[in-house]
C-alpha cells in the first residue's frame, strides 16, 4: 500500500500540514476535536510515519544536519582493481554531496547474488553504481532490480 502523505491527509481535513503533523506527532496546539479526526483518518488511511522523512525534518528543526545519508554501493565485476579510479572519483563527487560509497567487489563475499542483496537490504542501500565488468564476471549475474536505482559507470 503506497504511503499516504501529510499533504494528502491535510487536504481532506481542511487542515494545514503542519496541523496535521503536530497531531500526529503528539504535539500541543490543537483541539481534541482536531486531534480525534487527523487521528481517525491516519488510521483509515493506514498512514505510517516515514523515518527518514521524520530524521530529515527533525534535524531541520533543530537547524542540524541529519545523521542519516543514504549510502550509494559501488559495484565491481571482480576482484581486480580496475575501477579504482572511478571508484575513487565517483566517491570523493558522491561524499562531497553527503552521500557515503561503500565499495562490493563481486570476488569477495558479496558475490553470490542473493547474498549481496540480503547485504544491501539489510544496510538500507538502494542506490548501485555497477561497473561494465560485471556482466564478464558472470552473465547470469541478477538482483532484484525494483528495489534499486542503478547506473552502469564506464563504457
Amino acid at each position: 500500500m503506497p504511503r499516504v502523505p501529510l499533504q494528502t491527509l491535510a487536504r481532506e481535513l481542511g487542515l494545514s500540514k503542519m496541523t496535521v503533523s503536530r497531531v500526529l506527532r503528539g504535539l500541543p496546539g490543537a483541539s481534541a476535536q482536531t486531534r480525534r479526526r487527523v487521528q481517525a483518518l491516519a488510521r483509515r488511511r493506514g498512514h505510517i510515519p516515514d523515518p527518514r522523512i521524520t530524521e530529515v525534518m527533525r534535524a531541520f528543526r533543530r537547524s542540524q544536519d541529519p545523521h542519516y545519508h543514504e549510502t550509494i554501493a559501488f559495484i565491481q565485476g571482480g576482484p581486480v582493481p580496475s575501477f579504482a579510479d572511478v571508484h575513487a572519483q565517483l566517491s570523493k563527487l558522491a561524499e562531497a554531496r553527503g552521500y557515503p560509497v561503500e565499495l562490493f567487489r563481486l570476488g569477495d563475499s558479496a558475490g553470490n547474488p542473493r547474498r549481496l542483496h540480503r547485504i544491501l537490504q539489510a544496510r538500507g542501500i538502494r542506490g548501485l553504481i555497477l561497473t561494465p565488468d560485471i556482466r564478464q564476471s558472470s552473465p547470469r549475474y541478477d538482483l532484484p532490480w525494483s528495489h534499486y536505482a542503478a547506473v552502469r559507470a564506464g563504457p
